[in-house]
């Protein structure tokens, strides 16, 4: 199976939280992005709400990119993108991409997004294990 990208807009705060996962963010709050991992996937996401946020407007959208590679097993892939938001509700950005089932693999990740006139750069750097070998990352 090929890896894939899933880029998803949201316009309702319940529509962003996942089961067992935090809320949105409260109003006009940048959340922090989330590393989730199991033996079949590999993701790296930011959630922001903008409801509120008077400084996002039609003129001028909050866009938010990033992306995630993996390298390990059969090379390293890379799978990248954005969501353009505007304040009319919560935005969320999702990268991922299949674990393959290689001893370990090395994954980095980057979301980057303009947060009220100001660069803010996420950035993860992982080594994971495949379920059978305990399932687990740690950071690098």
């Amino acid at each position: 199976m090929r890896g894939r990208l899933l880029v998803a807009l949201a316009t309702t705060a319940a529509a962003l939280a996942p089961i067992g996962t935090a809320a949105a963010p409260a109003k006009c709050e940048q959340a922090e992005p989330v590393f989730a991992y199991d033996a079949a996937e590999v993701s790296y996401s930011l959630s922001v709400e903008l409801r509120g946020c008077s400084w996002v407007t039609r003129r001028r959208p909050l866009v938010v990119g990033g992306s995630i590679t993996r390298d390990g097993g059969a090379g390293a892939r890379t799978e990248a993108g954005f969501a353009t938001c505007d304040r009319r509700g919560a935005c969320r950005l999702v990268l991922g991409m299949e674990h393959l089932p290689v001893e370990a693999a090395r994954y980095t990740a980057e979301i980057t997004l303009r947060w009220n006139r100001k660069e803010v750069r996420h950035e993860v750097d992982k080594l994971c294990v495949a379920a059978a070998a305990g399932g687990q990352c740690a950071d690098l």
